[in-house]
This record gives structure tokens, sequence and C-alpha cells, in this order.
């Protein structure tokens, strides 16, 4: 479950994997979730999983990476081999950024996200409802 899809930062995902060596246009992207945002927003990080065909070999390779994204100057792609290793690139890139509650989850369990952010949207919900009933309440 993507935390926040991003059109612009997936076609740039795409365009990298094709120039490293990928078919970036037929890649799976099975997530790519926004981790980290520095204020006031133009420097995002990004964890992304998918699946890309090897332009080398025409095999299919299981991705797991990081995107770090500057809308004013660059963009940058890391590939990790497992989940330690992309936690440990997550800290040397996003350190001293605000990091999303899917990081924090995601360190004790890789699949956790999902079931926290139904939770939070379940949350969310219930406090709109909450105000709207009681928004009701005082105009009557």
């Amino acid at each position: 479950m993507a935390l926040a899809g991003n059109k612009v930062t997936e076609k740039q995902l795409r365009g990298w994997l094709t120039a490293h060596g990928f078919y970036g246009r037929s890649a799976r992207i099975e997530s790519l979730d926004l981790v980290a945002i520095r204020p006031p927003g133009w420097e995002q990080v990004f964890r992304f999983v998918a699946e890309a065909k090897s332009s080398e070999d025409d095999g299919w390779r299981d991705l797991l990476g990081l995107v770090r994204d500057d809308e004013r100057k660059h963009f940058q792609v890391r590939l990790f081999e497992d989940h330690d290793a992309l936690l440990v690139g997550l800290d040397e890139w996003a350190e001293g950024m605000h990091r999303t509650a899917a990081v924090r989850v995601a360190r004790a369990d890789d699949e956790a996200p999902a079931g926290v952010l139904a939770f939070a949207g379940a949350g969310f919900f219930i406090a709109v409802v909450a105000v709207a009933g009681l928004v009701a309440f005082a105009a009557t």
C-alpha cells in the first residue's frame, strides 16, 4: 500500500531504471512510499519496491530501493540487497528530515505500515464523523 503516490517521482524512477540497465516502462512499481521530507517539502525520500526486467539478460529482478528527490536540483536512486541495508541507507539520506510513521513501524516489521495506515485512516474517519456530529448537534 503506497503511503503517498507521486506520479512525477514514479516517472523519474522509470527513467532512472531505463538508464541503468532495466526496462523502466514495463517495470511493476509495487510501492513508492514517502518516508522522509525536509520542510518546506522540496526534498523528499521515497522507499520503493519494484520488479523490473533487466536489459542484459531479459530476466526479471526484484528491486528494493530509495529515491531522494530535491525538486530544485537533483534526483538520486539507490538499490539495496535487503531491508536492513535499506534502513541504513535511509538513516544516511534522511538525516535531519521529518520521517513518516511508516518508517518508524517498518523498523519492527516491513509489512506493518499498511495495517498502521489503515488503523490511522479509520481513526481519522471516526474523528471526522465525531466532529461533524458535534457541529450538527451545536447547530440545533
